[in-house]
C-alpha cells in the first residue's frame, strides 16, 4: 500500500496542531493583558463606587449634625448688645427647631457659657421649665470648661483635648478685643458668650450611623460593608462598629475611609461660627478621601469600611485569578477539543484504511475458492475427467471451498449481528467442557495443521448461562488462531479450563495457548479491534478477515465476561477468557456425572 498519502495526512494533522498551539499561545498572552486591564479598570470602578458611597454617608451625617447650627445667635457689634439677644431668643429657636421631630433626638443637652470675674459660668436649658438655669459643670465637660476658661482669659490658644463628648460650640462675638478668631494680630471681635450643644452620641452611634451604613453601604444579597467609626483624636475609642469581633483591626485592613462630624463654619470664618449666609449648613463637598488611606477632610470621627469578603485589593486579585483560571480552562478546552477531533479523525482514517484492507482481503478470500469451484465445475461439465477418482476429488474440492465461503459469510453475518446487539440469541445453562470439545472438533485448522492439543479441564466445572452456539464459535476462533499463527517452531496447542471465585463472584476461566512467535507488544492493544491484522499475518499472507478476535471479544462481553491476551516475543501467546458462573439453582440441576 502506498504510504505517501498517510504520511502527508499525518504531517498535515501535526502542522494544524502546531498552528493551533501557537494561536492558543498568542491568545493566552492577549488574554493575560486584557485581564490585567479589566482588573485595573474594575479596581478603579470599585474605588470610585466605594468613595461615592462614603461621600453620601458623610454628606447625610454632616447634614444631620449641622442642623443644630440653626440654634446659634447673630454676631453683635457692641459687647453689651448681647442683652438684646436674650435667653428667650435662644429658647424661641430651640422650640422652632425641636418642632421638627426628626431633629430633636440628636441633642442631649444645651447650655450657655459666659465669662464672669475671671471664670466661666454655665447655664443649662431646662426643657420642662422652658428656661436656662445656673448649673454646675458636668464632670464629662471638664476639659470643655478648661478650653472656655483659656479663651475667656486670653491666656493663649485653647487646648485641643478629646473630652469624650460630642460638643458643638457656637461663640457669639461682640465689641473689640485681641485673640479672637482669625489669623494674625490686631483688633478682632471678642467672644462674649458660647452656646454649647451636646449631641447624643449614643443616638448617633446606635441610630443614625447604622441607618446610613445600611442605606448606602449595602450591596447584593443584603450584605453590608464592615464598618468602624473611631475618634480622630483618640483612635483607640470606638464610636461604632458593625463587627465587634474584628474591632480596631478593621482600621488597618480597610479599603477606604472618610472623615465624619466636620466642624461647622459660619460667616465669620471661624469654627462653629454660625450657618452659611443662605441659612443652610455648609455642603459636604470637601476633598474626597483616599481609598485605603487617611481622609483629607478634617472631622472629629473617622469611618473605615471594608468588604465582608476582604480588602479591595484582595477582591480585585481574586477576580483577576478567577479570570485567569476561566481563560486558561477555555484555552485548555479548546486545545483538548482540537486534540480529540484530530485523534478521532485519525482513528476514523485508520478505521477506513482497515475497512479498505478488509474489503481487499475478503475479495481475495472470495476470489480463490470461487476460482477453484469454477474450474472444478468446468472440468466436470466438460467431462475432462472421466475417472471416478478424479470426479470424486473435484467434488470434494468443491465441497471444501464451499465450506470456506460459508464460514466466511457466516463470520461476516455474525459480526454484523453482534454490532447490532443480536449475536447472542439464547440464554440457557451451558456446560463449557462440552463447548470446548465441540470447538476442537469443529476447528478444521487444528486438524489440518496436525496440532498436538493438550487439554486440562477441571472436573465438575460450574454451569454458565449463555448461547452455546456463540460460545462454541468463540472457542473455535481462539483454537483456529492458535493453529494459524502459533505453529512456527511448534505444533503444540494448550487448552485449560478451571473455576475460580473473586469478590465479584464465581467464574469459569478458559485458556488457549500456543508456543509460536507471540504477538508484538505494540499490537496487543489492537488485536481485538475489528479488521485489524498483525504485520506477521500480512507479511506471511495468512488468510483471514481480521474479524475473528473482535467477534470473540463481543461474544464474551455479551455473556458478562472478559478476555485478555498474555504474550511475549518468541514465547507464544495465551488468550484468557472468563465467563461468570450461573446462579446456585442451576448448578444443582446440571450437576456433572462421571459418565
Amino acid at each position: 500500500m502506498d504510504m505517501k498519502p498517510a504520511i502527508r495526512q499525518t504531517t498535515l494533522s501535526w502542522t494544524l496542531v502546531g498552528l493551533l498551539a501557537a494561536l492558543c499561545a498568542v491568545l493566552a498572552v492577549m488574554q493575560y493583558r486584557w485581564i490585567d486591564e479589566v482588573a485595573d479598570a474594575h479596581r478603579e470602578r470599585m474605588k470610585n463606587e466605594l468613595n461615592g458611597r462614603l461621600q453620601r454617608v458623610r454628606q447625610e451625617f454632616n447634614e444631620t449634625v449641622w442642623a443644630v447650627s440653626m440654634l446659634q445667635a447673630r454676631p453683635s457689634r457692641e459687647a453689651n448688645d448681647h442683652r438684646e439677644e436674650s435667653e428667650q431668643g435662644y429658647l424661641g429657636r430651640w422650640r422652632r427647631w425641636t418642632a421638627e421631630a426628626a431633629r430633636a433626638p440628636i441633642v442631649k443637652r444645651v447650655g450657655l457659657v459666659r465669662p464672669a470675674d475671671g471664670r466661666v459660668e454655665l447655664r443649662l436649658l431646662d426643657e420642662q421649665a422652658g428656661e436656662f438655669r445656673d448649673a454646675a459643670w458636668p464632670s464629662e465637660w471638664a476639659r470643655a470648661k478648661e478650653r472656655f476658661e483659656t479663651r475667656a482669659l486670653r491666656q493663649g490658644p485653647p487646648p485641643n483635648l478629646e473630652d469624650g463628648t460630642a460638643l458643638v460650640e457656637f461663640p457669639r462675638f461682640g465689641g473689640l478685643g485681641f485673640g479672637g478668631p482669625g489669623p494674625g494680630p490686631g483688633p478682632r471681635s471678642a467672644e462674649i458668650e458660647w452656646l454649647v450643644v451636646e449631641l447624643d452620641e449614643e443616638y448617633l452611634s446606635h441610630q443614625v450611623l447604622p441607618e446610613l451604613i445600611r442605606r448606602h453601604m449595602s450591596y447584593e444579597g443584603g450584605r453590608e460593608y464592615k464598618a468602624l467609626v473611631v475618634s480622630r483624636r483618640a483612635p483607640d475609642r470606638i464610636v461604632y462598629t458593625n463587627d465587634p469581633k474584628e474591632g480596631l483591626t478593621l482600621a488597618g485592613t480597610a479599603s477606604a475611609s472618610v472623615a465624619l462630624f466636620d466642624e461647622i463654619r459660619g460667616p465669620a470664618g471661624g469654627p462653629s461660627g454660625g450657618p452659611s449666609p443662605a441659612g443652610r449648613p455648609p455642603a459636604a463637598d470637601g476633598p474626597r478621601p483616599r481609598a485605603g488611606g487617611g481622609p483629607t477632610a478634617q472631622g472629629r470621627w473617622l469611618l473605615y469600611v471594608r468588604d465582608e469578603a476582604g480588602s479591595l485589593e484582595a477582591l480585585v486579585e481574586r477576580g483577576r485569578w478567577r479570570n485567569y483560571a476561566v481563560s486558561g480552562a477555555l484555552l485548555a478546552l479548546l486545545m483538548a477539543t482540537a486534540w480529540v477531533l484530530i485523534r478521532y479523525t485519525r482513528q476514523a482514517q485508520r478505521l477506513a484504511e482497515l475497512q479498505m484492507n478488509f474489503v481487499a482481503g475478503v475479495s481475495h478470500e472470495l476470489r480463490t475458492p470461487l476460482a477453484v469451484i469454477g474450474t472444478a465445475g468446468y472440468n466436470l461439465r466438460g467431462k475432462l475427467s472421466a475417472n471416478p477418482a478424479q470426479v470424486a476429488r473435484y467434488g470434494a474440492l468443491i465441497e471444501t471451498e464451499s465450506q470456506k465461503l460459508s464460514a466466511m459469510v457466516e463470520q461476516i453475518l455474525q459480526f454484523a449481528a453482534l454490532r447490532a446487539g443480536k449475536g447472542v440469541r439464547r440464554n440457557e445453562p451451558v456446560l463449557l467442557e462440552d463447548v470446548i470439545e465441540q470447538g476442537l472438533q469443529a476447528s478444521k485448522e487444528i486438524h489440518a495443521a496436525g496440532c498436538d492439543v493438550e487439554k486440562k479441564i477441571e472436573a465438575r466445572l460450574p454451569v454458565v448461562l449463555g448461547d452455546p452456539v456463540a460460545l462454541r464459535h468463540a472457542v473455535q476462533n481462539l483454537l483456529s488462531n492458535a493453529a494459524k499463527y502459533g505453529m512456527e517452531g511448534s505444533n503444540w496447542v494448550g487448552v485449560t479450563a478451571s473455576s475460580a471465585e473473586t469478590e465479584a463472584g464465581a467464574f469459569v476461566e478458559i485458556r488457549v495457548s500456543d508456543r509460536g512467535p507471540g504477538i508484538p507488544l505494540e499490537e496487543q492493544s489492537h488485536i481485538f479491534d475489528p479488521f485489524f491484522r498483525g504485520k506477521y499475518a500480512v507479511q506471511d499472507q495468512i488468510h483471514g478477515t481480521g474479524l475473528g478476535l473482535d467477534l470473540v471479544k463481543r461474544i464474551v462481553e455479551a455473556h458478562g465476561g472478559t478476555i485478555r491476551v498474555e504474550s511475549a516475543p518468541m514465547r507464544g501467546a495465551e488468550f484468557v477468557m472468563r465467563i461468570p458462573a450461573a446462579p446456585a439453582e442451576y448448578q444443582d440441576e446440571f450437576s456433572h456425572s462421571a459418565g
